[in-house]
């Protein structure tokens, strides 16, 4: 939860400087952004802190009449390290939303922030590693060659959005990983 709080503090502290840059990259109306990008986001995130105890919990089952004495539950674990490859139109809609999802998780993750939007890339940068927990997030910044680089790693999980000639390329290195 504490990971959480800080990501809402997060998105208090970065609204101006993060619509300035959107702004820059994009052309895109800081009223635009905040309602479109950064709400939508703090909405996400407070639903993930007020569901968070729950999901955490062990879920009972029903078991069948020979083992009808016994608990049967399923206990959630991490996956473990996961690689969160942003984009360049909803920067941190697309991009924090899914690290939302891997900290409510206990997912370890590496963020990829966009290329095309540099200016936001960079006020992201500056701010979730001011605020996230270096040693479970970090963020890497580059273009294809870091990409490229990033996903000849093996990862736990791949939470992509983009194009879908990217998405074939994204797919065909998670797919060299399956179990």
């Amino acid at each position: 939860m504490g990971q959480l709080k800080k990501c809402a503090a997060m998105l208090k502290a970065m609204e101006q400087e993060y619509c300035d840059a959107v702004k820059k990259d994009l052309g895109r109306h800081p009223a635009e952004t905040n309602g479109s990008d950064l709400k939508f986001t703090e909405s996400d995130l407070g639903y993930a802190m007020k569901h968070l105890k729950g999901w955490m919990a062990d879920q009972y089952v029903k078991t069948d009449l020979v083992n009808k004495m016994d608990h049967a539950y399923q206990h959630y674990e991490p996956k473990g390290v996961v690689i969160v490859i942003g984009t360049w139109n909803y920067p941190i809609m697309c991009t924090l939303v899914p690290v939302i999802g891997a900290i409510c998780a206990g997912d370890c993750a590496v963020i990829k922030l966009s290329e095309v939007s540099p200016s936001s890339s960079d006020v992201m940068k500056k701010y979730f590693d001011l605020y996230l927990d270096p040693l479970c997030y970090r963020t890497v910044q580059g273009s294809v060659a870091e990409s490229t680089a990033l996903l000849k790693i093996r990862w736990d999980h791949i939470f992509f959005t983009g194009s879908v000639s990217v998405g074939r390329i994204v797919a065909l290195a998670a797919a060299e990983y399956l179990t």
